[in-house]
């Protein structure tokens, strides 16, 4: 778009623009909201164009050495590089040195042009000002968007997962929500998301963990046992599909619990062998995860175990 505007007014300065346009967004285009930042770019970028335009045609000509441009230029160019280490400085400082410097543009003779330096002044203001136009009108709603999308994506996920119709493997689960994390984790510390958005993102990795094992080890295990996890992945599946249209962190159905209790025991009652035991340890993942503060589930005495005798009071 900045192209075409050069392109169909025919102005001279309009390669400055187009530049200082793409380099604006290239700085700034990852953020979720820009706009802030680019319209820090106008002003101090404006800032810089007239301090160096005053220097330029009031004290520049009237310098005739190296030496006393060097004192003349030296206080302000010090104060900016020791100001740009500075956190909550340094895109100021920035500016002011590489839009200020460029626009001094030193010579070894004196060759300045007011009309010339007007127009590239405008061309390069007029860049960062598109640049500021550009991300109001298509990324003007923050990161709390990008949060909320990425948080239903992983539920979205989740809820595939435990209902069979994604297929994926532990590799590919941790690649992906650890990368969703990456990206959530900043925007948690900025508190771009609300409180019924937020969500633990390392549990859903171990639920996604669980619900892949079970998955896998159903099929080796006797009709009873697969047929009470295939109810729990059900209620997993149903759990984050109403999250992921409520928009909010939910807590889980107690009828889950149940399931995932009746399917413990169904497993310890069948002990058929690796798959049982590897069943058995996804289960209680599982309910750790979806549950933590639940009370211990009611099960059958292990085999072979003896009653504990019964001691008289004295």
């Amino acid at each position: 778009t900045a192209s075409l505007i050069w392109i169909a007014s025919g102005w001279p300065g309009g390669a400055n623009f187009v530049a200082m346009a793409a380099v604006a967004c290239c700085f700034f285009g990852a953020q979720d909201r820009p706009a802030p930042f680019l319209w820090m770019m106008v002003v101090w970028g404006t800032t810089a164009q007239v301090i160096a335009g005053v220097l330029l045609f009031t004290v520049v000509p009237q310098i005739h050495d190296f030496a006393m441009l060097v004192l003349v230029l030296v206080l302000p160019f010090l104060l900016v590089g020791a100001l740009i280490p500075r956190p909550e400085l340094g895109l100021v400082t920035l500016l002011l040195a590489a839009t200020g410097s460029g626009s001094l543009s030193v010579q070894s003779h004196y060759n300045a042009d007011f009309t010339v330096y007007v127009n590239e002044s405008l061309a390069v203001t007029g860049g960062f000002l598109f640049a500021w136009i550009w991300a109001l009108a298509t990324k003007p709603f923050g990161a709390e968007i990008t949060a909320r999308r990425l948080v239903r994506s992983g539920w979205a996920d989740l809820a595939a997962c435990a209902a069979g119709t994604r297929l994926q493997d532990h590799r590919v689960l941790v690649s992906r929500t650890l990368d969703r994390l990456g990206l959530l984790i900043p925007r948690l510390a900025s508190g771009a998301i609300d409180d019924g958005l937020a969500t633990d993102g390392l549990r859903d990795l171990r639920i996604g963990y669980n619900v892949l094992d079970l998955q896998r080890d159903r099929r080796a295990l006797p009709g009873a046992a697969k047929d009470a996890i295939n109810a729990v992945l059900a209620g997993v599946a149903g759990h984050f599909r109403t999250q992921q249209k409520a928009g909010a962190v939910l807590l889980p159905p107690a009828g889950l619990l149940d399931h995932v209790d009746e399917a413990i025991r169904a497993v310890l009652a069948q002990r058929a062998g690796q798959a049982a035991d590897n069943a058995l340890q996804a289960l209680v993942g599982l309910r750790q995860a979806l549950f933590p503060g639940a009370a211990a589930p009611l099960l059958p005495p292990a085999r072979g175990a003896v009653a504990p005798p019964l001691l008289a009071a004295e």
